[in-house]
């Protein structure tokens, strides 16, 4: 599934979180305004079978610099029963949350 966010410039990014079976680590790959986060399906499964939050992935740069990634579980917002949770991880939200 693909998002994306609109800039008042006009600049639409998109972005999208992919599973890949052949995939042995996490990638980033950014073309045209749009980012690509790919995660191997053994890690992904896990991440989302489990309590596990997140997922973060460290990917060396040239000149010495580091991409930083970090995938985490979007959780509702319980004080707001409004709010469409029908992507977010619900189930495993805190029954008291102190805040969002």
């Amino acid at each position: 599934m693909e998002q994306s966010i609109s800039f008042p410039s006009g600049v639409v990014f998109r972005f999208a979180l992919s599973i890949d079976q052949s995939a042995t680590e996490v990638t980033a790959v950014m073309n045209d305004n749009r980012l690509n986060l790919i995660l191997p399906s053994d890690q992904a499964q896990k991440w989302i079978e489990t309590n596990q939050v997140g997922i973060e992935s460290f990917i060396q740069l040239p000149d010495n610099e580091k991409l930083h990634l970090l995938v985490e579980k979007d959780f509702p917002c319980l004080d707001r029963p409004e709010e469409n949770w029908s992507d977010t991880f619900h189930e495993l939200a805190p029954e008291n949350p102190e805040s969002c």
